[in-house]
């Protein structure tokens, strides 16, 4: 996954169902989903935590999330 919309499209359609991502562009940002009823049309990323809220406000449920600064 290189930019934000893939992510976006690759969230949806798994619909949060075990998705590991690596964020080349965030310093290593990887999050650990376990299935959710959630549906992400879209997503606003401004930064790593801003991809956290999001995921967390679309009631998916953030097993583990991982900075490396």
């Amino acid at each position: 996954l290189y930019n934000y919309a893939n992510i976006a499209v690759q969230l949806y359609k798994s619909r949060c169902t075990v998705v590991q991502i690596s964020l080349y562009n965030c310093t290593n940002l990887a999050v650990q989903l376990y299935k959710s009823r959630c549906t992400i049309i879209q997503i606003s990323l401004y930064s790593c935590t801003n991809l956290a809220v999001q995921l967390y406000k679309s009631r998916c449920t953030i097993m583990q999330i991982y900075l490396q600064m």
